[in-house]
């Protein structure tokens, strides 16, 4: 949370761990490689709305939204303009109450658009593979934002959407992997769709710094149909490339679900199998590669590698067990482990049995769905590989790995799986 208030301050950013504390991939989603902040064009500031309710609310929220602790304000918004177009972020902070956001509590950050723009789509997260898109915004369509604390801030964001052709309109998104996902520090120009010629961003940054874009595409008279691409490039000596909106849309927005996301057949090859334009979220390490073939040998040498993805003549490791996502010219390499010789397993446990902890969270969290129980996020919890526990709060399921430390959180459930002592079958 300190880190995004931080990004969207558009003050000087220090990190001031102690030496070998410093979370990089935290540090990373403010900066470019290079470690040029990544800011709005205007500091995060609180929305009206919330300074009436502080002075006027009975804390029903019927004015504003309503903080967890007073005149501390919840709801900050800010923007960032481009070629006379606006994007909007939208910031919650311990947030008491469930709020519903209009344009017109934002007017400074969204003011009346060129007539490029038919409307305004809305979408949440951070991280390819937390996405979310929630339709249009507008007087009619508000931002739902969500119930919050410091852990589970929220982040939400609305983007212009620009004609393609008939039936077609495509929203640039940014850089999702960032806090701040367009910034004047990474794009330098736009051209618009045209003709046949698709939107293109150029951007710039470091010397042969890997940049990732994600759009979306659909028909603008609907944006609820619309759905996320990506596409992405290396950029030159100088810094410097353009980056072009794919010209359809994709299949839906990838999300991390309870069970796997279906995928396209994979073509085997040798001790691999090579899915074609899908790669992974979060990439944690990347090396030079010279073939999907050199990549799979590199990762079936690593103890803690399931997966790689070849793209852009790099090796791209990201965690084990991460769920693959559509990356336009990237290929998911996915070495064949060893036939393992057959042994008695004991019975799986009841994947429904749990123990709820009232009161209880978790200081950081990797992956965030909806859910609408705590029975609910057991059972899912269960179903995943390496899950041992989740937390239930404001209707989603949250998980972490690990590390993650359990904190006294007033309104969420701790859901522990447990694990039942059975008998090995006698064979």
């Amino acid at each position: 949370m300190l880190a995004a208030v931080s990004a969207y301050s558009t003050g000087p950013v220090q990190p001031s761990d102690g030496v070998g504390f410093s979370n990089a991939a935290l540090i990373r989603r403010t900066c470019t490689s290079g470690g040029r902040l990544l800011k709005p064009s205007a500091p995060g500031r609180a929305i009206d709305a919330a300074f009436v309710e502080g002075a006027l609310g009975d804390g029903s929220g019927a004015l504003g939204p309503v903080p967890r602790i007073g005149h501390v304000h919840a709801v900050m918004a800010t923007h960032t303009e481009f070629a006379g177009f606006h994007w909007l972020h939208v910031l919650t902070v311990a947030l008491k109450k469930a709020f519903s956001l209009r344009p017109s509590d934002v007017p400074e950050e969204l003011p009346a658009q060129p007539s490029a723009v038919l409307g305004q789509l809305q979408w949440s997260g951070v991280g390819a593979g937390n996405v979310r898109l929630h339709g249009r915004f507008a007087e009619g369509s508000l931002m739902h934002l969500a119930a919050c604390g410091y852990h589970d801030y929220g982040l939400a964001h609305a983007a212009p959407i620009f004609g393609c052709g008939t039936s077609c309109g495509v929203a640039l998104l940014g850089e999702v992997e960032k806090f701040v996902p367009i910034a004047a520090a990474r794009v330098s120009a736009l051209n618009l769709p045209s003709g046949a010629a698709p939107l293109q961003v150029h951007v710039m940054g470091e010397p042969h710094e890997f940049v990732e874009l994600a759009f979306a595409l659909g028909n603008p008279s609907n944006p609820e149909s619309m759905r996320i691409a990506y596409a992405s490039a290396t950029l030159d000596g100088a810094g410097a490339a353009v980056i072009a909106a794919p010209t359809s849309p994709s299949p839906p927005s990838p999300s991390p679900t309870p069970t796997p996301s279906p995928t396209p057949t994979p073509s085997p090859s040798g001790d691999c199998e090579f899915r074609q334009d899908f790669g992974l979220p979060d990439y944690q390490v990347r090396e030079e590669g010279g073939s999907k073939e050199e990549c799979c040998a590199r990762c079936a040498q690593r103890d803690d590698c399931d997966q790689v993805v070849l793209q852009n003549g790099k090796c791209k490791y990201a965690k084990a067990g991460a769920a693959p996502i559509l990356v336009s010219g990237a290929v998911l390499c996915v070495p064949k482990p060893p036939v393992p010789t057959p042994i008695p397993t004991p019975p799986t446990p009841s994947p429904s049995s749990c123990k709820f902890v009232e009161g209880v969270g978790l200081d950081g969290y990797d992956v965030r769905e909806d859910g609408t129980s705590q029975q609910e996020c057991c059972d899912w919890c269960a179903k995943k590989d390496g899950c041992t526990q989740v937390v239930f709060q404001h209707d989603k399921c949250k998980y972490s790995d690990s590390s993650a430390a359990q904190i006294a959180v007033s309104d969420a459930v701790l859901c522990q799986l447990q694990v039942e002592q059975l008998q090995p079958a006698i064979v």
